[in-house]
């Protein structure tokens, strides 16, 4: 028979709450039976010795002596792929093998290659007992300051992933610490956007980490009464309205939450397909932030401009101009609310012609962004077309749009506005662009594609090598074009695919979290590198 206790805990479970203790507890109360065994996880190994590791980096400097002779940042850039390309070479001696993921890491972070930098401590973390999180903190600490727009939008991502790590295993300490190191450190990039952003996410961590420390009385009083009302309303707000994680704390909500969060709750994790459902759902989360104010009051207004955006596309006019302008009234309240342009999600298409009359053969070369010129204006991207022999280039987003999307930006300047395709071959669907500030959005619902600019609909240009009619299979690349000399803006640049579906063991995979199941020590600090965007509004 399952002990009084096991009940006990149980229950929290279900409702969500237990987890939010955090690793920080000194004490944890006994788990309950789990419903399957876990899964055997792999074993760590232990860091070797400093002198193994020491007569590890001798052998290896010497191997790769005429490597680590050259100087330039280029020459160290490669040096750090090799090593790690190395390291991917089967060895039986750990200590090799440390030091040169430990050396790819830091020749990587010296010459700002945190690409490599990263993928260097997730190797050391998936084969040795590691402090991950201050690993990754140490090596951002080390970049050097970025020299370009793109490499200060790289150097912040990757800090507030590390600060996404800490707050996902609830080292509240640890996420503050990293938030106020982030935006030192992106204040030395002088990019007054990403500035901005860093010490809106720094205080926002702070909030969460106090409002941490005031739950904790109510999770503690839910082990002794785990049907009191208001300490479950505490802990499904906080997990909602403080953390914003929406997997678990939805669930929560709809087992303890004041009438209002947990309506709105039900309503989201219904998932409605129909604009008249997200509508409602979007609603239904706009109407609560009005019993809010600060962090909680933004979080309501998150979720609903998600659902409230996903419907604009196939509403009837009179409504979209509702939902329109109750949007706009969330944005001028809470600018932040508007993603930043993604530096690290554009690319520049240039196209590369093999001959003058078979046309055909012609295709889009994918290059850096910064081939071309960036700079800010306020808290809009300019991008200018300065490729030398360039009569046209695109500049677009790196995922591919096959299945329902959302694409929407403001655009000032620029040439055309569409889609390449999935081969880069060939633009299938093409508006042109008018002078202004204009509203763009692009969706693919039910194998239709709408262009809307500023909220009127828009037809595609016909021509040669375009196609007439919108194809129900397309699939390619959202882009904006700039002919040679031409500049352009933009803001508010977003992309969304369709929702995801609920997480079913989200509340199980917190419970084995807290018990520490699958994994073969205890050091849990920060394994799990969340994705760079900061955002976690799905």
């Amino acid at each position: 028979m399952v002990s009084t206790r096991c009940a006990l805990f149980r229950s929290l479970v279900l409702l969500g709450a237990v987890s939010v203790l955090g690793a920080q507890d000194t004490e944890a109360p006994a788990p309950a039976p789990a419903p399957a065994p876990a899964p055997p996880s792999i074993s760590r190994a232990p860091q070797p010795s400093p002198l193994e590791r020491k007569q590890a980096e001798k052998t290896i400097r010497k191997v790769f002596r005429s490597q680590y002779a050259k100087k330039g940042a280029d020459d160290r850039r490669k040096l750090a792929k090799d090593l790690l390309d190395e390291a991917s070479k089967a060895t039986s001696n750990n200590a090799t093998l440390f030091e040169l993921l430990s050396q790819a890491c830091e020749v990587a972070a010296r010459v700002g290659d945190l690409e490599t930098a990263l993928a260097a401590i997730d190797r050391l973390d998936a084969a040795f007992r590691i402090d991950r999180l201050t690993r990754i903190e140490e090596t951002l600490g080390e970049a050097p300051r970025p020299r370009s727009l793109a490499g200060a939008a790289t150097l912040h991502d990757a800090w507030q992933a590390a600060v996404d790590s800490a707050l996902a295993d609830d080292h509240y300490k640890a996420a503050t610490r990293i938030a106020a190191a982030a935006h030192k450190a992106i204040r030395k990039t002088r990019d007054k956007v990403l500035i901005n952003a860093a010490k809106e996410r720094q205080d926002l961590v702070e909030a969460i980490a106090a409002q941490h420390e005031k739950i904790t009385p109510f999770l503690r009083r839910l082990l002794d009464s785990p049907d009191d009302e208001s300490a479950r309303g505490e802990v499904a707000e906080f997990l909602c309205l403080y953390k914003r994680e929406w997997g678990s704390g939805l669930d929560a909500a709809t087992k303890g939450a004041p009438s209002g969060l947990r309506e709105a709750a039900e309503l989201d994790l219904e998932k409605p397909k129909k604009a008249a459902g997200q509508v409602a759902v979007g609603t239904a989360w706009a109407d609560l932030a009005d019993d809010y104010e600060d962090i909680p009051r933004v979080s309501c207004h998150m979720r609903a401009v998600l659902w409230l955006e996903q419907a604009v596309p196939t509403l009837d006019q009179i409504t979209r101009a509702d939902v329109v302008q109750r949007l706009a009234k969330i944005y001028k309240e809470t600018p932040s609310l508007r993603p930043i342009v993604g530096i690290d999600r554009l690319r520049t298409l240039v196209l590369e012609r093999r001959s003058r009359t078979r046309w055909w053969e012609s295709k889009w070369q994918a290059r850096p962004l910064d081939i071309m010129t960036l700079s800010r204006s306020g808290d809009a991207l300019r991008v200018k077309n300065t490729i030398p022999s360039s009569g046209l280039a695109l500049l677009s987003e790196k995922t591919p749009l096959n299945g329902d999307f959302s694409a929407s930006l403001d655009v000032y300047g620029g040439k055309t506005l569409g889609l390449v395709s999935s081969n880069l071959r060939d633009v299938k669907l093409e508006v042109k662009l008018a002078k202004g500030w204009q509203r763009i959005r692009v969706d693919r619902q039910d194998g239709k594609i709408v262009f809307l600019i500023n909220g009127r609909q828009v037809t595609p240009q016909k021509g040669s090598r375009w196609t007439p009619t919108i194809p129900q299979n397309l699939g390619g690349f959202f882009f904006v074009s700039l002919g040679s000399g031409q500049e352009c803006r933009l803001r508010n640049f977003e992309l969304r695919a369709d929702l995801e579906a609920k997480d079913e063991n989200a509340l199980e995979d917190w419970w084995k979290r807290l018990r520490g199941d699958g994994d073969d020590d205890d050091d849990r600090r920060g394994r799990g590198r969340s994705g760079r965007s900061g955002r976690n509004d799905s």
